[in-house]
């Protein structure tokens, strides 16, 4: 069934973009194929950060020129060839649209990134930024030492290019400093708007997104696959799953999962994995955002710690478990949880409904356990 239903995408994505996420060490294509979700997940979670460069920086240069050349039709004055060929095909353009191509703000918003970024470039020295004053107009948060035209044109260089692949849909996923550019543009939207920065955050999935990996996409697309071959054999008996060696994914709160029952045994309203957090380990404080759990301790000794909503997580103190206890995690609950010196906490989580993804699990600022240690 997994070959049949894998043997249909080439044709819709194209083998030569496939060939981008599979590896010849791979197990199976499933494993190419999630890498390929996972790409998609971080382009849409970079999203955030790029928008919020972008529009902070034409904005912000604007405002700088508008000030510096004493209107807003500065760019006039200062543009070359090549800046003002781009403008008059965004007027041309607008005009085409029926738009208002003499509204100045109608052209820095139809604009594009490449155009700001052009700016910065050597071209451009004398005539916009040997003003000291308009470098610092733009970016008035940034560090006096720092501040510097050719510093600052390969920063947005760098970022042009990032944003140029995610908006052209192609693969960034094995990017190994990838963590670090996203890092920078949140340090570049800061230098010009800490408050945008934090606006920013407010929707930045980034680093949780990165830190899952691909592998929470290959249960996602078993329980497609599944699903498929539900409808499509609805007399076939399920399997027997047995406890896998390895952990299959890694939860978001940090624990090791094993997948026992899910829609590939014909259970739609819920799903059932072992959960094992090693000896000494406190796991990452989370909250689920539609499923509740119910757990059931089968080896080793720990503390739960969960927390309503609304409550003062300080004013709410952990519980100790061990095998034979029985414990629930209602939605939108606080909830972390530790295993003793001497040996793991195992559990069997049962997840009302079936877990739906990564999206679920959403991190928590405060956990009553104390930091996480995976």
């Amino acid at each position: 069934m997994q070959q049949e239903f894998f043997g249909l995408l080439p044709k819709a994505i194209s083998e030569n973009r496939l060939s981008s996420y599979l590896r010849a060490q791979d197990n199976s294509e499933l494993e190419g194929y999630a890498r390929y979700l996972w790409n998609i997940a971080l382009s849409e979670s970079l999203y955030p950060a790029l928008n919020g460069l972008e529009v902070t920086l034409r904005n912000g240069v604007h405002s700088a020129g508008s000030s510096q050349f004493g209107g807003e039709n500065w760019f006039e004055q200062v543009l070359q060839p090549s800046e003002q060929a781009n403008l008059q095909k965004i007027r041309d353009r607008l005009s085409k649209q029926q738009k208002p191509s003499s509204d100045i703000h109608q052209l820095i918003a139809s604009s594009s990134f490449g155009f700001w970024v052009s700016l910065f470039s050597g071209r451009y020295e004398k005539v916009l930024w040997h003003k000291r004053s308009f470098l610092r107009d733009v970016f008035p948060y940034m560090d006096n030492k720092l501040r510097t035209r050719a510093l600052l044109s390969k920063r947005l260089n760098q970022v042009r290019k990032l944003r140029n692949r995610v908006f052209h849909y192609e693969p960034v996923w094995h990017w190994k400093n990838l963590e670090q550019h996203h890092a920078d543009i949140l340090e570049a939207i800061a230098w010009m708007s800490p408050s945008m920065r934090a606006i920013v955050r407010l929707q930045d999935r980034f680093p949780e997104v990165y830190r899952l990996g691909s592998s929470v996409y290959e249960e996602s697309l078993l329980g497609t696959i599944t699903h498929s071959m539900n409808q499509e054999e609805p007399n076939q008996v399920p399997p027997i799953t047995r406890r896998a060696a390895q952990a299959d994914v890694t939860a978001p709160d940090g624990s090791e999962i094993r997948l026992l029952i899910d829609q590939r045994h014909r259970v739609e309203g819920a799903s059932m994995v072992e959960v094992l957090l090693p000896a000494g380990q406190v796991s990452r404080p989370v909250w689920h955002r539609t499923v509740e759990e119910v757990w059931y301790i089968l080896e080793g000794h720990g503390q739960v710690w969960r927390c309503p909503p609304g409550a003062d997580p300080a004013t709410v103190p952990p519980a100790a478990v061990g095998p034979g206890d029985a414990v629930s995690i209602p939605v939108n609950w606080r909830f972390q949880f530790s295993a003793g010196e001497e040996a793991p906490l195992r559990f069997l989580c049962c997840t009302i409904p079936p877990w739906p993804g990564m999206d679920e699990a959403q991190p928590a600022e405060y956990g009553g356990l104390g930091p996480p240690t995976v």
